[in-house]
Formats: structure tokens, C-alpha cells, sequence
């Protein structure tokens, strides 16, 4: 919870103030002397007045009123969750929009949806904001990039083109699919040209200069719905070599890795395991795992992750290749 909400909810001890505010009111007032009232004759009371809160209805709305904009001022009034295009002229803008298609776009966000629908949604957004004039262009980010869209100013084929792509097992190539959208861009006739990445920049490149740096114009990486680290590990491939399969397993952290196994599997019946290597810190690591096969055992056809689970499910298995020079077990 962000420190404003905190103050905001803290803001709910005021609901006492306009109750305190009433009972400020029910003070007896001051006796004053009233020299005539001497030649009166004292009548004692009949009944005695109690001290009681006045507007009752009045002091309810005040409370309730301080409660509401107490609660306003921790949640947001407003939630834009929707893309746009913000236009400095007025003029026509030629958008290329850079999609990541990789294989870690699979991981679900919290309301349900994959990384990679939140960003089709995200160009459609673009798109439904076009005019006439604009041009969009798509390139897909996954390795190798390519061209998901050829920039046009037809909407109906930007619309098409955006629903009909799937995200991939592919790695990520973040910079070549800018450079790509860069260079598209220039041959545009809009001087309004940009830049839009809409991915959550896990291409395991930690030590890389930030994306787009150093190069001409724009570059706008919007993260809603797409930030956030995932633990997962994947087989990335498994061979037969001798009497062993070797597994190449990529793990995006300490957390992803522990208590996890690569098993090897011959019609679906379990012939050997073997834990998964540690993994320090929150950083991709990938590592060569060697299961080795018991005597008489058949030929190995899965090699599976199996412990906990992890973000994408469908990246923990994977056939057993045969050995490369046609070695047999």
C-alpha cells in the first residue's frame, strides 16, 4: 500500500471531529444575575431537561461525509488503463509498434490474462485512436524479429493484423526489433514518428545499456499489466548422449529453481531425476542438467520439470533429441 493511501485511511480518525463539534454544543451557558427577577418568586421545576445531541441527521451526514472523502483519497478516484496517442500539433503521427511475441509474454497477470493479451490490447488501444492521415506499423520482438505489420493508414488491416498474431516459444530481441521499427519509421512521411514497446523487457539482458539509448527519437515503454518479476524455469532442449540425457534448463531465479527436478520419461513412466542446480539472486541462469539412465532402461522419448509450479506451464517439457552423431544407448 503507497504512503498517500496510508495518510489517506488515517484521514478516518476525523469522523470524530463533527461529533466532537456537537458535543461542544451542550455546555451549560453562564448564570447571569437579573437583578428584577429578585421580586419573582422561585417555582421549583416540574421536570428536569436533559443534555442531549442536537441534528441528530445533520452530525450523521457531517461523519459520513469525512468517512467517503477519506476512503477517495486512498483509492483512485480514476484508473486509466487505457493507451493513447497525445498529439503536440495536431498533425498526422506515424506510430510502429514494437510486440513482444517471446515465450515469457505467457506469464498470466493477476486479473487472469497472459502479458502478452494485455499488450494486443494495449495496440489495439493505439489503434482505435488513429485519424485519418496516421500510419501504424507492427514488429514482433521475438527472436528472429519481423514484421507483424507493414505500416499502413488502413485501420480494418491494422485492426486484422494485431488480432490474428500469438505469442510464440521464441527468445526475446528487444533491440533489433527497435532498430527494425526505427528504421521503418524513416522512410514515413510524418515528421510525428514513434516509437512503442509494449513488453515486460525480460530478454535477460541485465548488464545491456537501457533500450533505445543513445538512439534518435521517442521510445515510449509502457508497463501496465506487464511489469513485475516471474519465477520460471524452462527446458530449452534435451539430447541423448551415451547412457545420459542432458537438459538445458534456464531458471529466472533462486526462487524458480528451488525444490524442482528434470525428469526423463519413456511413455510417460518416470526413468531417472535429478535436481536442478541453485540459483542465486533474481537473475536468468541456464545450466546443463545430466540425468544419467539405468541399466536397461528405454529409450528416453520427454525430459519434464516437475517439483513446484511455475509461470508458464507449458515451457517445462520437452522431447528427447537423439544424439547428434547417432550414438545409441
Amino acid at each position: 500500500m503507497k504512503f498517500t493511501s496510508i495518510a489517506a485511511l488515517a484521514a478516518l480518525l476525523l469522523v470524530v471531529a463533527p461529533l466532537a463539534a456537537h458535543l461542544l454544543r451542550l455546555r451549560r451557558p453562564k448564570a447571569r444575575t437579573f437583578a428584577p427577577a429578585r421580586l419573582v418568586a422561585a417555582a421549583p421545576p416540574n421536570a428536569r431537561s436533559r443534555s442531549r445531541l442536537e441534528d441528530r441527521w445533520l452530525l450523521t451526514l457531517r461523519m459520513i461525509a469525512v468517512a467517503a472523502l477519506a476512503l477517495l483519497g486512498a483509492t483512485p478516484l480514476v484508473q486509466c488503463s487505457r493507451l493513447a496517442l497525445g498529439r503536440t500539433s495536431g498533425g498526422s503521427v506515424a506510430v510502429l509498434i514494437v510486440i513482444d511475441d517471446s515465450s515469457s509474454m505467457r506469464v498470466r497477470t493477476t486479473a487472469g490474462k497472459t502479458r502478452f493479451d494485455v499488450a494486443k490490447r494495449g495496440a489495439m488501444d493505439l489503434v482505435s485512436g488513429v485519424r485519418e492521415g496516421d500510419t501504424v506499423g507492427v514488429v514482433l520482438a521475438g527472436e528472429p524479429v519481423r514484421i507483424g505489420l507493414v505500416p499502413t493508414s488502413d485501420a480494418s488491416a491494422m485492426t486484422a493484423a494485431i488480432d490474428a498474431m500469438a505469442v510464440s516459444d521464441r527468445a526475446t530481441d528487444l533491440d533489433g526489433a527497435v532498430a527494425m521499427a526505427r528504421n521503418m519509421a524513416r522512410g514515413l512521411p510524418q515528421s510525428d514518428r514513434r516509437v512503442v514497446v509494449l513488453s515486460d523487457l525480460a530478454d535477460g539482458r541485465f548488464d545491456a545499456p537501457a533500450l533505445g539509448e543513445g538512439a534518435e527519437g521517442p521510445l515510449w515503454i509502457p508497463q501496465e499489466g506487464l511489469e513485475g518479476h516471474a519465477e520460471n524455469c524452462a527446458i530449452l532442449g534435451a539430447e541423448r548422449a551415451d547412457r545420459r540425457v542432458v537438459a538445458r534448463v534456464s531458471c529466472s531465479g533462486a526462487g524458480a529453481s528451488r525444490g524442482r527436478q528434470v525428469e526423463v520419461r519413456a511413455k510417460g513412466v518416470k526413468l531417472a531425476s535429478r535436481a536442478l542446480p541453485a540459483v542465486e539472486g533474481d537473475r536468468v541462469a541456464t545450466a546443463e542438467v545430466a540425468i544419467d539412465l539405468p541399466d536397461g532402461s528405454p529409450i528416453p522419448e520427454e525430459a519434464a520439470l516437475v517439483g513446484s509450479d511455475d509461470a508458464i506451464g507449458s515451457d517445462d517439457h520437452a522431447p528427447v533429441a537423439p544424439p547428434v552423431r547417432g550414438a545409441s544407448l
